[in-house]
C-alpha cells in the first residue's frame, strides 16, 4: 500500500486547507447559514469523504432534500448517496474525481472557510483539474444550494469530454425522516418528479398520510443548472431516473451505462419518473483546449408552491 501524506495548513483569511481530504481523520461540520437580509437558510452537514456533502434540507429533518444521515452512516453513504461528477474523455473509461485514491498521479484537497466550502481533484495522467465550491443562496426568498463545477483542461492536447454532474439521490417534497427511513420502499410509490419551464421539480405525488383524505402537494424539490456563458437554465440535459446512467444494479456505485453509451444517446432515453428514488444530474458534451475551463453552476432548493420556482427560474435567465 502507498503512503498518502496528509497536509494541513491555514492560508489568509481564514480560510483551512487539509491535502488528501479522503485520507485525513474524519470529522464533520455544518456549511455557515448564510441566506442575506431576504434570504431563508439552508442546512447542510458534511464531513472530509468524497465531495463532502452528506445531506442538506430546510426546517429541519423532516425538509432534508438529501436524506440526513448520523456521522458514521455519512461517512459509508456520501461517496455514493451524494454529490458526484463523472468524466468520460474522448471514449475512455469514466473517471470519477474526489474519490479516495492512492494513485500518485491524484491529488486532493479541502478547502474550509467562513463562506463555504471548496475541493479540488487533479489528474495529471488525464490532464484534468476539477474543483467543487459549494456555498448557500443569497438575498433569494427561497433556500437553496449553490454548486459551481469548473474542469480544467491542464495538459497540450483539446479534449473531447463527457461530464455528468449532480446528486446520486434527492427526496421529493413532503417525505418525512420517519418514512425516508422506515418505509423506504412503501413510500417510493408515491414518488413523483415533475417539470416546470423544463426544469425537474421533485415531490410526492399526493399527501402520505394514513387518512381516508388524501391531499394536493404543491411545493417541490428543484434542481438546474447554468453553463457559464450561455443564458439560462439548462433544459434537456437532465438525468433523475437513476437507471438511465447505473444500469439496473440498485447500489448506484458506477455509471455502466455512461461507459456503454454515449451521453448524447443517455439524454434522448425514455426516463421513469414516478415510484422510484429519483437522481439529479446534468449530462454535457464539452470541448477543452489547453488551459481552458467549463464552468457549471448548479442549484438544489425548496419552494412552497410553483409560482415561487418559476419566478426563480425568471430571474435565473436574467
Amino acid at each position: 500500500m502507498n503512503q498518502v501524506l496528509v497536509g494541513y495548513h491555514a492560508e489568509e483569511h481564514g480560510r483551512f486547507v487539509i491535502t488528501n481530504y479522503n485520507w485525513a481523520k474524519p470529522f464533520s461540520s455544518f456549511l455557515p447559514g448564510i441566506a442575506g437580509h431576504w434570504g431563508i437558510p439552508m442546512w447542510a452537514y458534511y464531513v472530509n469523504r468524497s465531495q463532502c456533502i452528506s445531506s442538506f434540507g430546510v426546517r429541519n429533518k423532516d425538509g432534508a432534500i438529501l436524506e440526513f444521515q448520523s456521522f458514521d452512516r455519512a461517512l459509508q453513504l456520501t461517496q455514493v448517496e451524494g454529490f458526484r461528477t463523472f468524466l468520460k474523455v474522448q471514449g475512455s473509461e469514466v473517471y470519477e474525481p474526489f474519490r479516495k485514491s492512492e494513485d500518485p498521479g491524484i491529488s486532493q484537497s479541502m478547502t474550509v472557510s467562513s463562506e463555504g466550502l471548496e475541493i479540488s481533484d487533479q489528474n495529471t495522467l488525464l490532464e484534468i483539474q476539477t474543483n467543487v465550491r459549494y456555498s448557500s443562496l443569497v438575498g433569494e426568498p427561497l433556500p437553496g444550494l449553490v454548486r459551481e463545477l469548473r474542469v480544467k483542461n491542464i495538459g497540450h492536447r483539446v479534449l473531447a469530454l463527457e461530464l455528468v454532474d449532480g446528486l446520486s439521490k434527492i427526496l421529493p417534497y413532503g417525505v418525512s425522516q420517519q418514512q425516508s427511513k422506515y418505509i423506504s420502499g412503501h413510500i417510493q410509490g408515491m414518488f413523483g418528479v415533475d417539470e416546470i419551464a423544463g426544469v425537474p421539480v421533485f415531490r410526492l405525488k399526493q399527501t402520505a398520510e394514513d387518512t381516508p383524505r388524501i391531499g394536493r402537494i404543491d411545493g417541490g424539490n428543484f434542481y438546474f443548472s447554468v453553463l457559464k456563458g450561455k443564458s439560462g437554465p439548462l433544459t434537456g440535459h437532465f438525468i433523475v431516473d437513476p437507471n438511465v446512467l447505473f444500469g439496473e444494479s440498485e447500489d448506484r456505485s458506477h455509471p455502466v451505462r455512461l461507459e456503454a453509451k454515449a451521453i448524447d444517446d443517455l439524454l434522448t432515453e425514455p426516463q421513469q419518473r414516478q415510484n422510484r428514488t429519483p437522481c439529479a444530474f446534468t449530462g454535457l458534451l464539452v470541448e477543452l483546449a489547453p488551459g481552458e475551463e467549463t464552468v457549471l453552476y448548479s442549484l438544489v432548493g425548496s419552494a412552497p408552491d410553483e409560482s415561487s420556482i418559476r419566478l426563480l427560474l425568471k430571474r435565473a435567465k436574467s
